[in-house]
């Protein structure tokens, strides 16, 4: 485990102890681990940079411990390969957030997408699908 790692743990353990105000369903944070998944899967290779990044990203936005972290990815990962299309998750969280809340996942979808340092052209048209069943513009993140 590299160090950059050690502190986007810690910094995921401070966040979930001094957390915000504000607060996400299960079914929020299992439909952004889906298309998150789903994004780093696109290229039939989830590597460890992928799912360290989604496990941080997780923990720091929705104040998850590390371990809720790992279960909402193994079962977003078990539904993103039994699933031929994740556009429901997507048109779930259309539903039930804000645009602001959305335009902020979109960010998180863009750097997933540049997480093993690679953007190829499936990702970006998978992320420009997601965007459009948000309602965001993609030039918000």
């Amino acid at each position: 485990m590299d160090i950059w790692n050690v502190i986007g743990d810690i910094k995921a353990q401070i966040n979930h102890v001094f957390g915000s105000k504000v607060t996400y369903s299960e079914d929020v944070r299992m439909s952004l681990a889906v298309i998150l998944v789903d994004l780093a899967c696109i290229d039939n290779d989830f590597c460890d940079d992928e799912h360290k990044y989604i496990k941080n990203k997780l923990c720091s936005y929705f104040k998850i411990t590390l371990d809720e972290s790992y279960v909402l990815i193994e079962k977003a990962t078990n539904i993103a390969e039994h699933n031929l299309s994740q556009d429901s998750f997507a048109e779930y969280l259309k539903q039930n957030i804000s645009a602001e809340a959305r335009e902020d996942m979109l960010k998180i979808m863009n750097e997933i997408v540049w997480a093993d340092s690679e953007f190829v052209s499936f990702e970006k048209r998978l992320k420009t699908r997601f965007a459009k069943i948000l309602g965001v513009r993609e030039d918000c993140s």
